[in-house]
């Protein structure tokens, strides 16, 4: 998964270079001990961001029993993740940090809803 993360990364910054500059919007931000969050530090939950309707207790712990909603996100061409590395605050709890961003927030919606409901019906 972190191969196609970084391959878009590489196709963003080439497009870029060559003074293609679409709107990009930043979308989440967060932490591999936080998880994400919105750009106001509003907690996030993808099901709900996406349009999907509230998922069962089931359901919840299926999918993200699996999964990290930055695994999920990773599967969506249209969402960047760009991470860095947290200093440390105490020794011993360093964290990734994320930073999420589009060009097309409803495609990414779209792949988010996409990613989620193929999980829950295959279990992948």
């Amino acid at each position: 998964m972190a191969a196609i993360g970084q391959l878009r990364g590489v196709w963003r910054r080439i497009a870029m270079a060559l003074g293609w500059r679409p709107r990009e919007v930043l979308v989440f931000v967060g932490d591999s001990i936080d998880g994400l969050r919105t750009p106001d530090w509003k907690m996030v939950d993808l099901a709900e961001w996406c349009g999907l309707p509230p998922l069962s207790d089931e359901d919840h712990d299926r999918l993200w029993g699996e999964f990290s909603d930055v695994d999920l996100l990773d599967e969506c061409p249209s969402a960047f993740i760009d991470t860095g590395a947290d200093p440390d605050d105490q020794p011993g709890l360093s964290a990734v940090t994320y930073r999420v961003t589009t060009f097309d927030e409803a495609a990414m919606k779209r792949e988010v809803r996409q990613a989620i409901s193929a999980v829950l019906a295959n279990g992948r």
